[in-house]
This record gives structure tokens, sequence and C-alpha cells, in this order.
């Protein structure tokens, strides 16, 4: 039997158990919706408008589609023409998929979707150990939009069963775009999930693009998350976000901030973009990445890496802002082979600092600063200012270690001056001081340097930020007149020398110029 629509089909029961049927579309032939049927003589399972159908005035007996594979919307009578409410479509394959053995994939072929409510796919139903995995796939960024009119979450994966992590699903080939007044929507919204990829999926102008709660061990590849307010949030107090990974995406013209991460563990982006975040700030923390380690102690080590991405016209507070030394334990924050641009044109598109780490109190979460190889530059009519270092590190009393071996300033102006261990050319240490040896007063100074105390005539105590590792650094001297100046004793906390005529007479010298390097 062949039927031109769905509707036909309903008003149509088999003649015959196994009796199939061809339908030519779902509201009319070639509109994707249509496909093979067979009878089942002997089933009363509910209709669900998609895969079985009820024939009407027939008790017993049903239409069942004939297929494999993904779950197409427009077999559930979804029209991609962006003027037909497409929410009872979605939300059906989404329960479809929810009560089969295994989940599945729900496909959005190419078009445009208007859905006036959000969508929920409930990952595990029944009992905890039934679990269904439902992946949403469309034809590509540029070919299956959803234009999402509602309030809420437009997407939302999740399992009703909190101790239960769902694992091992995709999203991938749409755009999911906000229509109308913004209030505080989300696009995709994620709850306890592990293992998760998603893939060529652009989402713009929502309060938060993605926001994901409770998660870990994903992975996004050339994701676009654009003229949101907040990018993408990966938040969690069951489950820290951990084992994070973006590759090759886009985080740009998000008004607050582009990525915000809370007390993860490891989060790696590699390669892209973020560029054009932060110019209309909603947060004290606006602008590009902010990174914020947390309060709870986690076994092992917390890491940031951020390999060759490209920075722009990020404004605010940081292109990168990292917090940590709060009580988390060991933080690392790796920042490798990547370029940093400021720009001064219609609106003045920098930020104050380029890396920003604010450290804590915590003695128990020492962190380590790595920036190599990275480019640190200005255009247009940029104004080089102080006040405004590419890199600036603060802490409260946390301990820590910076180098940025290898990178490269445009301005002198603006090159970090960091007090605290600083590592260079190969991890040396690297610090300096010159003071008058009049008073000890200090002139200027670098890295690791405190305070320098006169002792006495040409007696000067020179005390570190930070205790080294061991005394054995090199010290190197000069003065502003001639002497003998050496070393009088050495210790982890400080370095006492002491300067001479050439008689062997205490000598005050006019400047003393100090620098410190070893392994």
């Amino acid at each position: 039997m062949i039927f031109s629509t769905i509707g036909l089909l309903k008003l149509t029961p088999g003649a015959a158990n196994n009796d199939v049927a061809n339908v030519l579309g779902y509201y009319a032939p070639g509109d994707g919706g249509g496909g093979d049927f067979y009878w089942d003589d002997n089933s009363t399972a509910d209709s669900d408008n998609g895969i079985v159908f009820q024939v009407s005035g027939i008790a017993t007996g049903r239409w069942k589609r004939l297929f494999s594979g993904p779950v197409n919307v427009k077999w559930f009578g979804a029209q991609g023409n962006n003027s037909f409410d497409n929410y009872a479509a979605f939300a059906a394959v989404s329960g479809y998929l929810s009560n089969s053995p295994y989940g599945g994939t729900m496909y959005i072929p190419e078009g445009r979707y208007l859905l006036e409510r959000g969508v929920e796919f409930n990952q595990l139903v029944g009992d905890e150990s039934a679990l269904r995995r439902i992946s949403v796939n469309g034809s590509g960024m540029g070919s299956t939009e959803i234009i999402f009119t509602g309030t809420g979450n437009a997407f939302r994966f999740y399992s009703q069963y909190q101790s239960a992590v769902v694992q091992n699903y995709s999203i991938s080939n749409f755009k999911l775009r906000k229509e109308g007044t913004l209030q505080s929507e989300v696009g995709i919204k994620i709850e306890y999930s592990a293992f998760m990829e998603m893939q060529n999926v652009k989402i713009v102008f929502f309060e938060k693009a993605l926001l994901a709660d409770n998660f870990l061990g994903a992975s996004f590849y050339s994701c676009i998350f654009n003229q949101n307010n907040y990018g993408v949030v990966f938040q969690g107090q069951q489950l820290a976000p951990n084992d994070i990974n973006l590759f090759g995406c886009t985080l740009a013209g998000n008004t607050t901030l582009a990525l915000y991460a809370i007390g993860g563990v490891t989060l790696n982006i590699f390669g892209g973009d973020v560029e054009g975040n932060g110019w209309f700030p909603t947060d004290a923390r606006q602008g590009g990445i902010v990174i914020d380690t947390g309060t709870n102690l986690i076994g092992g080590g917390i890491s940031a890496n951020i390999h060759g991405v490209y920075f722009e016209g990020n404004g605010g507070a940081a292109d990168i802002m990292y917090y940590g030394g709060n009580g988390a334990g060991l933080s690392v924050l790796n920042v490798y082979g990547t370029t940093f641009n400021r720009i001064s044109r219609d609106t003045n598109r920098f930020v104050v600092n380029n890396i920003a780490v604010q450290l804590g109190t915590q003695q128990n979460s020492p962190s380590r600063i790595n920036v190599k190889d990275c480019a640190f530059r200005s255009f247009n009519s940029y104004v080089p200012d102080a006040g405004r270092r590419y890199i600036n590190v603060n802490t409260n009393g946390a301990v820590f270690r910076f180098s940025d071996e290898g990178s490269s300033y445009e301005s002198s102006i603006e090159v970090p001056d960091i007090k605290g261990i600083v590592y260079k050319d190969n991890n040396k240490v690297a610090a300096g001081v010159v003071f008058r040896g009049v008073d000890a007063s200090i002139v200027n100074n670098m890295g690791n340097i405190s305070t320098v105390i006169r002792n006495g005539i040409g007696d000067y105590t020179i005390k570190f930020i930070e205790a080294f590792s061991g005394p054995w650094y090199a010290p190197f001297f000069s003065g502003t007149e001639p002497a003998i100046i050496y070393v009088f004793s050495s210790f982890v906390d400080s370095l006492r020398i002491k300067a001479e005529d050439g008689q062997g007479n205490p000598k005050d010298i006019a400047a003393i110029f100090v620098t410190i390097s070893g392994v």
C-alpha cells in the first residue's frame, strides 16, 4: 500500500499481520516525515505519532515504522520552516528515546526550527540500571538552525537520579539561537554528565550559551559561543569540572565573560580564539576567561592549560583571570604559544592585564604560573601604560613560582613586574635589586626581593619574598664606585653581603646592583 501522508495512513488498517505500507510524507509527499511501516495485528501500544500510529476506530492493531539508526524529528511532525512550533515533535522524540532500551540519536535535518518551549532529555528513567544515552545531531552548523523563543533552557540534558552520571553521548552539527526578550535563558544545560562530546555547534544570543553543572570528561570541537552574556560556564558541587577539553573553539562577543570555570581539576583549551568579550560588564570578573580553582582541597594537582589560542580585543579585567591559593591544593596555569593583542579603535578594546593571577592566603595551595613562547602586542593608536602590565600576579600569602621563558613583549613599559620567585632561561631563578648604600633604600627591584636592611657601614641583608628551595643561588654584584662586594652569608630566605674598600674597611657605596640566578 502507498499513502501520500501520515493522516491517510491513520485512516486505514492493514489487511493482514505484517502488511507493509509506504508513506510519502507527514503532511505532504516529500516533506521528510514519511517512511515504511508494517502492520502489527496484535499491538495495543500507545501511539506516539512518529514510530507507532493507531488507526482511527481500531482498538487492536498498530502501524509501526521500519527503521534503524537515528530518529528524525520530521517523523514526528517537525517542520523546519521557521513558522511552526516544533516543541511537540522534539519532545516526542526525546520521550521515545528516553523509553528505548539504550536511548539513541535525535536527528534534525536541514531547516529552521522554531521552539516556543525548551526540550528536556532525560537520560535515565525507570531505575538506575536503565541508562538511556540520548544524542542530538543536526545536518550542519550552517544548515540546521533552532530558534528558541521561550524561557528557561532551550535544551536540557540530565538524569532524574542525581547520583547517576550520564556518559557517552554527543551533541553536534546545528546552530541554536535565542530570539525575543533575553531574561535568564540558557542555550544548552547539562547536569551530572561525563564523557560527552560536542562538535560543530553554534550558540548565540542567550544569557548563558552553555551551562554545565557537575560535569567531567568532555570534549568540544570547533564550537562557536558568540554574542551571549556568558559564553560557557563550568561548575559543580558534587562533580568539579574535570578533564574538560576545547579544540579550535571560538568564544567571541560575549558581553560579560567568554568562559567561566570554578573548582575544576583539568581544563585544556587548544587553538581557537577568544575575542571581543567583556564589553558590557554585569560581573566583576568581566573579560575573557576566568578560572577559579575553588576552595575545596582536591587530591592531585589542578591545571589549566591554554595552548595556541588567539586573544584580541577583549575588555574588562583580563584575557585570562586565574584565582588560586584558596585551599584547593597545588594548581598550575600553563599558557603556551598564545597571542595577546590589545586594540585601540572605536572604543578602547583592551584589558587591564592580559593575564591576571589572584592568589589567596592558603599555604597548602601553591601555584605555578608558566607563560612560555607567547607574544604580547598592541595595534592602532594604543598607548602603553605601566598600570596595565601584560601579566600581573598578586598574592595574599599563597606561595607561587612564575616563568615567562621565551615570551615576547612589545612594550618595555608593560613588561611584567612580578614580586616573587621568577624563573628565566631554562628555569634559572631571576631576581634583582638596586639600592642606596647609605640607607639601604630600594631604587628598583624585580622578582623575589622584599626589603634591604642596612646592618651597619657596608653591611646589608637582602630579604626574599619567598624562601628559595636552597641557599645554592648565585648572586652577582656591582657598584657605582670601586669596592669589593662579597657574600657574608646566604640562606633560603635572605642574603647578607658586605662592601669594603681596598684596605678591608667597610664602605657605603652610592648604589649597589645585585642580581640572583641559580638552578
